[in-house]
């Protein structure tokens, strides 16, 4: 996938189109230590039920199966060294995903497992989303407002009522509808150029 410990790399960047339909834009960074996987979906906030779509995100992000013994994608990340954050919008939503350089093929392969596996634990997902949104509501009432209103949201009671309102068979669903190669985009930044990105 390229070499981490070879010569720094001048800036490049290519826009791919994988076998699989998803469009790629794979970019080098110099001079930084860390890589950067970004899974764009264009599906935000907008998109039929209020708090679908970081509900939907969060299971991506977050869900696990303890009796298999498969690590949620979060949880993937963080035993790599890195770190992953959801961000969603309006009309998109973002998974950034932040390595170490020579980990973006288990990044990328880690995310590939999240895309493909089984959606588990929506109940225990949405109880836990609902219970760090009233903490952050807790502890800045007047920032939280603000975020909930740019989400189109009425009020912040709203929100979490329409969380506690999301039923498990519409987080499949929407991931079957929007978590598709085609409404998404794939960006990888690196400190060195990265090579055979459709292979992952």
């Amino acid at each position: 996938a390229g070499d981490p410990d070879g010569p720094p790399t001048e800036a490049r960047q290519e826009i791919l189109r994988l076998a699989n339909g998803m469009t790629a834009l794979v970019a080098t960074a110099p001079g930084g230590s860390d890589a950067l996987i970004q899974l764009g979906v264009f599906a935000g906030a907008l998109f039929d039920t209020p708090g679908l779509a970081e509900l939907a995100g969060e299971v991506l992000l977050r869900s696990s199966d303890p009796t298999r013994g498969r690590r949620s994608l979060a949880e993937e990340v963080a035993a790599m060294g890195g770190t992953a954050e959801l961000r969603v919008g309006l009309l998109t939503t973002w998974i950034d995903l932040r390595v170490p350089s020579g980990k973006i093929v288990p990044g990328l392969t880690a995310l590939r497992r999240a895309l493909e596996g089984s959606r588990s634990q929506i109940e225990r997902m949405r109880q836990e989303l609902v219970a760090r949104r009233a903490a952050r509501i807790a502890d800045d009432p007047i920032g939280e407002m603000a975020r909930t209103l740019l989400l189109g949201e009425r009020s912040t009671a709203d929100a979490l009522v329409a969380l506690l309102d999301v039923d498990p068979s519409q987080v499949v669903a929407f991931h079957s509808r929007q978590y598709r190669p085609e409404r998404c985009v794939l960006a990888v930044r690196a400190p060195y150029w990265v090579e055979r990105l459709t292979s992952h």
